[in-house]
């Protein structure tokens, strides 16, 4: 009898046991962990709901960093946080679920989907930054195509050491509901040789160098090669840049040989006799 009373005893206890355990792994599967924080607030203890609602409530510290530099700071920021990111917190307070060691300190960042905090404040200071910064340093150039005494061929680019002032702003767009941003160098990336762009700007060249330019004066006609005529040409930002200054030997030549200005000629006059007359008036230049 006695041994049963045992037995039913450690069976009682073996149940609270299990009982305790699981009531205590469906508390932590259900709440955040005692130090655990979103964005810096502090949502320990709480539920994912009652976490959405203390962090819609909450105002934060708005700072910007470089390179442990503060270029931004604004107080007292409401996040923007709404019943829309309530699925991201789902997903933290999963992320966050410790059997062991639940007392360490948890920091996880939450980037609401509509931020109240002013973009264009923000954008207007980060570009005036990163537009000081670039002052020295150097600006990466594209590769282009280049059509040079009737070739195509391609200049390759070249890396600068700049921020490209886009990307850097996006950083912080991205970033907008965050309480502290530290934003990485991003550099300026030059068009490189093998792009689109590139092959478009050969494209257009290489039909250029195809075609024939025709002139005609004085019942003449000349025709001229690409080559003849232009000594270089680009294909940038959709417009052509061309220097024809070879063309201009081309008309001299022309105008050496059909000029009638200052020239003489000769006439018979209708009674049969041979006059010279000058062309001092008027004629073909």
């Amino acid at each position: 009898m006695e041994f049963k009373n045992k037995v039913r005893l450690c069976i009682g206890i073996g149940i609270c046991a299990l009982l305790v355990g699981a009531f205590s792994l469906y508390y932590q599967r259900t709440h955040f962990n005692p130090h655990t924080s979103i964005n810096g607030i502090n949502v320990g203890g709480l539920t994912n709901k009652e976490a959405l609602v203390r962090l819609q409530k909450a105002s934060v510290d708005k700072k910007i960093y470089y390179h442990n530099q503060l270029i931004f700071e604004k107080d007292n920021v409401n996040m923007g946080i709404t019943q829309a990111d309530q699925a991201e917190i789902d997903a933290i307070l999963k992320r966050q679920f410790k059997i062991f060691n639940v007392n360490a300190t948890q920091n996880f960042t939450l980037s609401p989907k509509n931020p109240t905090i002013d973009k264009k404040e923000m954008d207007n200071v980060i570009f005036e930054f990163v537009k000081k910064e670039n002052l020295t340093k150097t600006q990466p150039k594209n590769a282009y195509a280049l059509l040079k005494d009737g070739k195509v061929s391609v200049v390759p680019a070249k890396q600068g050491t700049a921020l490209d002032e886009n990307k850097m702003v996006n950083q912080v767009n991205l970033a907008a509901g965050i309480p502290i941003v530290k934003l990485k160098a991003i550099k300026a990336v030059p068009l490189l040789a093998n792009s689109k762009a590139v092959a478009l700007q050969k494209a257009k060249l290489k039909a250029l160098n195809n075609r024939l330019l025709t002139y005609k004066v004085q019942n003449t006609t000349y025709h001229f090669s690409a080559k003849q005529i232009i000594k270089e040409a680009t294909f940038i930002d959709n417009k052509y840049q061309i220097d024809a200054s070879k063309i201009d030997d081309k008309l001299d030549q022309i105008n050496h040989q059909k000029a009638t200005l200052d020239k003489s000629y000769s006439f018979r006059t209708p009674d049969n006799k041979m006059i010279t007359v000058t062309n001092e008036s008027y004629g073909w230049l």
